[in-house]
């Protein structure tokens, strides 16, 4: 279908033009250029007033939410999907992505239109200001011939999740404290009034807030809690006052074809462009694809973020290869974005067609990118998680783990003045020796309490106690196996304190060993 004759809408986002400006929608972008050489007369403007406010909250925090939310255009989602526009003011609200699943995320999106601008394109008057130079340019297709004025305000709220559950309970108190401030979702009343009440939300739960805005703000009254927030949408009426005489920010264009244009003031134009759009389904299939892949995105660098927190406790070559992952999934989005981008200019231009961008589609689907793809790279580094998620437990029960730049041969004399207790392990001794690794894991952890306990009791140091992994210092024959070395004042006891332990017992008379296991919870700690 040939696009060329037909008016179209694009939300601004941020972007900035005014009645005359030229646009070119294989681009989604506005030249430079304009269809007059001087200012339009008042007389071939109309201007209504369309007094309107409302106000979405966005819970979900992906590209289709938003741009559901903001009602963007579908030819202008996958332009902005493929990187082919940059956005400005609260238009970058929308390529402003959650990284993590370790968070709650939520958006508040506060509207208010103003007045509508028509330029009455067929007055007589306006062939006197024309710049017909504008006819011959290639880098446009369209002109604004209308724009939608007011202001949009999206602002985010993030907040670190102790636990999974926790995000429910967030999202209810943030809500329903908005509802509260702001009144029901939607339609807040023709002026804009509202009752915005202040100094609750805070008291439930701190938040990282960021504000996209088509109002201008001094940089010291920018939001910086739920409140302050408030506080800025209770004002925002009173910013656009004082914007563009009262109008606010450009909310949306309407363009009409240059050619038609060209036509009735009877002008010759460069070349006869045909125009064509992708499918809708194609957009929704692009659209649902990218998604798709940052949601699986957002796992994958928990998973990275895990690992670098462990990168001097563990191989280095897991690091790197978890550090290499992340390059190639960056690498391969951009190569998309880049693909699309191009096939979809040309498509526009009539000089490609859909297949092209089905090809691109279906090779991202197979690629490392797909959500599949990357669960599947998770089924094959199950272990490297467990292994950190075993360090992360080791280091919440207070046992210092040894990195590679550490040598522990030197942790008794560095720690001469106590007990010191290390347990070596490695991912083939856990895997091959599972019991025994077991039994020394259970052992080194009964240490610890008992020991700790003691010391609590009493006026005795408090023993330290240390990891060292097999597989991150090599230098160490780990032939030795799984086993706990116990030092006391820079000297070692045993290599295997475990035997030792039980050795003693073994050794003892009837009495002895009758009195060393009742006391062998405390002797744990000092023998």
């Amino acid at each position: 279908m040939d696009d060329s004759f037909v008016t179209i809408n694009r939300k601004a986002l941020g972007r900035v033009a005014f009645l005359g400006s030229l646009y070119d929608v294989r681009t989604d972008r506005f030249s430079r250029e304009t269809l007059f050489n001087d200012t339009i007369p008042d007389v071939a403007i109309k201007t209504v007033d369309i007094p309107h406010t409302h106000y979405d909250y966005v819970e979900k925090d992906t590209y289709a939410e938003k741009f559901s939310k903001l009602n963007v255009e579908a030819a202008l989602k996958v332009s902005i999907l493929s990187g082919l526009v940059e956005l400005e003011g609260s238009g970058k609200y929308i390529t402003n992505e959650k990284q993590t699943d370790k968070t709650f995320k939520a958006a508040l999106i506060y509207h208010i239109s103003t007045k509508e601008e028509q330029l009455i394109i067929n007055h007589s008057i306006l062939s006197q200001h024309m710049s017909y130079e504008a006819f011959q340019s290639s880098n446009a297709t369209h002109v604004v011939v209308g724009i939608k004025w007011g202001a949009n305000c999206c602002v985010t709220f993030e907040q670190q999740l102790k636990d999974k559950n926790n995000a429910r309970d967030i999202e209810g108190r943030l809500k329903a404290q908005l509802t509260k401030a702001l009144g029901p979702v939607g339609s807040i009343g023709i002026d804009g009034n509202t009752q915005i009440g202040e100094g609750e939300i805070s008291k439930q739960a701190s938040f990282s807030v960021q504000f996209y805005g088509d109002v201008v703000i001094n940089t010291e009254h920018l939001p910086q809690s739920v409140d302050g927030v408030l506080h800025v949408m209770k004002n925002i009426p009173a910013f656009i006052e004082r914007s563009n005489e009262g109008k606010g920010k450009q909310l949306e264009y309407i363009l009409y074809p240059l050619q038609q244009v060209a036509r009735a003031f009877k002008q010759p134009i460069k070349t006869d462009i045909i125009l064509k759009e992708i499918n809708g389904a194609i957009i929704q299939q692009i659209e649902h694809d990218i998604d798709e892949f940052l949601i699986a995105k957002r796992r994958f660098n928990d998973f990275f973020t895990l690992v670098e927190s462990f990168k001097e406790h563990i191989p280095r070559k897991y690091y790197n290869g978890v550090k290499n992952k992340n390059l190639e999934l960056i690498n391969e989005y951009c190569k998309f974005q880049d693909e699309i981008k191009t096939n979809l200019t040309k498509l526009r231009s009539n000089t490609a067609n859909e297949n092209e961008i089905q090809i691109v589609l279906e090779r991202f689907r197979r690629s490392c990118c797909s959500s599949q793809g990357i669960d599947e790279y998770f089924r094959e580094n199950i272990k490297l998680k467990e292994k950190c998620q075993l360090l992360s437990l080791f280091q919440k029960k207070g046992i210092s783990l040894v990195k590679e730049s550490v040598s522990p041969e030197l942790l008794p004399q560095e720690h001469d003045n106590t007990d010191i207790y290390i347990i070596y392990i490695s991912d083939e001794l856990q895997e091959n020796e599972r019991d025994k690794w077991i039994q020394q894991y259970e052992y080194f952890m009964k240490i610890m309490k008992n020991t700790k306990n003691q010391s609590m009791s009493s006026d005795t140091t408090e023993p330290e106690f240390f990891l060292v992994d097999y597989d991150v210092h090599t230098n160490i024959d780990k032939s030795q196996g799984v086993k706990i070395h116990f030092y006391r004042n820079g000297t070692k006891i045993t290599d295997d304190y475990y035997t030792y332990q039980n050795k003693n017992l073994t050794e003892s008379t009837p009495v002895e060993r009758n009195q060393q296991q009742q006391g062998k919870e405390e002797t744990n700690g000092s023998t």
